[in-house]
């Protein structure tokens, strides 16, 4: 590849400037704060964009190029690549992406991939280098080699990391040991005690070990639970029986109105047969009155008979003095058995009178007492039937709001309870409803001092879930940091075994040429860099002069970019020479222009040295002077 012109609209201090350059060599001339490195800023801008962020400095590049005076901030480069194709890149840098152009006009923009933030990466796709990459190894700024008298390490350093991982800023041992290190820092290790892993895993086994404390109560939640809903079961049932009581009493009370009256029926009836049985006696008591009125009646009789029997004994009777003895005497009795026979009769007669009527009034009363008796019986029945129908209605009743056979026993149970069993089950049923509402009130309690336990326990578990999780986030990390190693470690072994012999060539040859062939080979070794002396001994890269080092190192980073793109880019020296001595000077100019031939070479330089030894070597170059 290279770079055929530029057009700049306005870029920084550069203002409507257009040059041309040469395939092979360009020296820029001018003097300090010419615009120089403006110009180098510009020609990378073009190909990668400018950044708008500040990347750790006090203004972005944006800022810092932008037009001095009114100027579109806008330019053009021409360039050609090595399959001979030709593109002109235009780009407001107002804005992210540019317009790609091929040598007929025809605009390839939309051919090439957009990247959301840094617009159209065209350059990326043609040349296979990415941004920094460039940056690093194509252009060689004045700071990277300016050499002072405490740096030798520092270069040495560099060209070692360039030799292991093919960046001279990147060193393999280092940035293993700092993935090591953050991965210890961020993680940790077995060996570790307060690393965000031993934290954690301490925190998971003092967890683990709560919530084995905490999941008892959870079992003695859920055993209580099942407790409870016996509870509530019996409660329910307890409470159904004692409202079927509470019915069941009452019926009662609705049915003791019924219940008296059939009693005061019942007690009429009793009482009239009381009085029916007074009456019988009565009536029997008249009937031996009477039989005793007819035994005067008899006596009256007995009396006449004895009268006559004593009459015909003194006629009959011969003996005088029988007769004189037998005759007052039986006189005598014989008056008084008329005198009180006629008084019997009297008093019979009349007895007898009363008894009659007495019978007759029995008679009647006991007519009356049957008739209201047979009234009061038919009462009775009546009332009774219809207290039947009403108790079957009421147990009818109730046995409809049973809602179980247990239920529907109870009730055929306290159905033949009398008031007082029916009382005493009430206080029992409330008393047995009261004894398991007490312990449902206390296992409630029992649950609820359970249920914080439990709720403690879920906040654990989600904390222990998040703890764990989060260990599988450590080791997850951890394994990106294991198979970063890994990676690392390959690419190392892969550098190793492809490039540091490429490298190694480079550097013996670069010595061979510095060093007019008293250095002539280089061996590595783990990192280690020997050169071998005059005496054949193999010594280290530091006991070289640091000149000679500086002059290896940059001659290594521009070998570094044949490897890492297939086009061959331009290389450009950004005042890297100003501490190059004459003789060093020409030797590494020789050395580059004989070893880069095909390759596009910038200096930008503040002096005219480079131009008199490329004279005095009779190379062609396109020099520019932007004042």
């Amino acid at each position: 590849m290279n770079i055929k012109r530029i057009r700049i609209n306005g870029f920084g201090k550069l203002e409507k400037k257009e040059i041309q350059f040469d395939k092979r060599i360009n020296v820029i001339y001018g003097n300090n704060e010419a615009g120089k490195s403006t110009l180098l800023k510009f020609m990378s801008s073009c190909l990668y964009g400018i950044s708008k962020n500040k990347n750790g400095e006090t203004i972005s590049d944006y800022e810092k190029y932008k037009p001095w005076h009114n100027y579109d901030y806008s330019g053009k480069i021409e360039y050609q690549m090595d399959d001979s194709h030709i593109y002109e890149v235009y780009r407001d840098f107002n804005k992210k992406n540019p317009i790609i152009y091929d040598e007929n006009g025809e605009d390839l923009s939309n051919k090439f991939t957009k990247n959301k933030t840094s617009g159209i990466d065209f350059f990326v796709e043609q040349s296979g280098i990415e941004k920094e990459l460039y940056l690093n190894t194509a252009i060689i700024q004045q700071e990277k080699v300016r050499l002072k008298s405490n740096i030798q390490n520092d270069v040495i350093n560099r060209i070692s990391n360039l030799v292991s991982t093919g960046d001279d800023v990147i060193s393999y041992k280092e940035t293993i040991n700092k993935i090591k290190s953050e991965q210890l820092e961020l993680i940790g290790s077995d060996r570790t005690t307060q690393k965000p892993i031993n934290r954690i895993n301490s925190k998971i086994d003092y967890l683990l070990k709560e919530k084995q404390k905490l999941e008892r109560y959870k079992n003695s939640f859920v055993n209580s639970e099942t407790e409870r809903k016996k509870l509530e079961r019996r409660y329910e049932n307890e409470k159904r029986k004692y409202l079927l009581l509470k019915i069941e009493k009452e019926n009662f009370d609705k049915n003791q109105k019924i219940e008296s009256e059939l009693e005061l029926l019942n007690q009429s009836k009793n009482d009239i047969e009381n009085s029916l049985k007074q009456l019988n006696k009565k009536e029997h008591e008249s009937v031996s009155t009477n039989r005793g009125a007819k035994i005067k009646v008899y006596d009256i009789i007995s009396c006449i008979v004895l009268a006559i029997v004593v009459v015909l004994t003194w006629i009959y009777s011969h003996n005088i003095l029988i007769n004189s003895i037998i005759t007052p005497i039986c006189g005598l009795v014989l008056l008084t058995i008329i005198i009180k026979g006629i008084n019997s009769s009297r008093k019979a007669k009349k007895y007898i009178k009363d008894i009659i009527a007495q019978n007759t009034s029995i008679t009647t009363e006991q007519r009356i007492l049957k008739e209201n008796y047979d009234s009061i019986i038919q009462k009775f029945d009546e009332k009774a039937e219809e207290y039947d129908k009403l108790l079957d209605g009421q147990f009818n009743q109730l046995k409809s709001t049973c809602k179980s056979k247990e239920e529907l026993e109870y009730v055929k149970q306290i159905h033949s309870f009398s008031l007082d069993e029916i009382n005493d089950e009430f206080e029992n049923k409330a008393s047995d409803i009261y004894e398991l509402d007490v312990k449902m009130r206390l296992l409630n309690q029992d649950m609820e001092n359970s249920n914080q336990k439990i709720e403690q326990l879920i906040q654990l578990e989600e904390e222990l879930y998040n703890l764990q999780e989060e260990k599988k986030d450590l080791k997850k990390l951890n394994n990106i940091y294991e198979l970063t190693k890994e990676c690392i470690e390959e690419a190392y072994q892969d550098t190793k075994r492809n490039l540091n012999p490429i490298y190694k060539e480079n550097m013996s040859n670069i010595l061979m040429r510095m060093s007019n062939n008293k250095y002539s080979r280089v061996e590595i070794n783990d990192d280690t860099i020997l050169v071998e002396n005059e005496n054949w001994e193999l010594i280290p890269i530091s006991l070289l002069s640091t000149g000679t080092i500086d002059q290896i190192y940059l001659a290594l980073r521009l070998s570094v970019i044949k490897e890492v793109s297939n086009e061959n880019l331009p290389i450009f020296f950004d005042e890297t020479f100003s501490y190059f001595d004459d003789e060093r000077l020409e030797n590494f100019i020789k050395y580059t222009i004989f070893n880069y031939n095909n390759t596009q070479i910038f200096i930008f330089t503040c002096s005219k040295r480079e131009c008199e030894i490329l004279n005095k070597l009779q190379i062609d170059y396109n020099f520019v002077n932007i004042g």
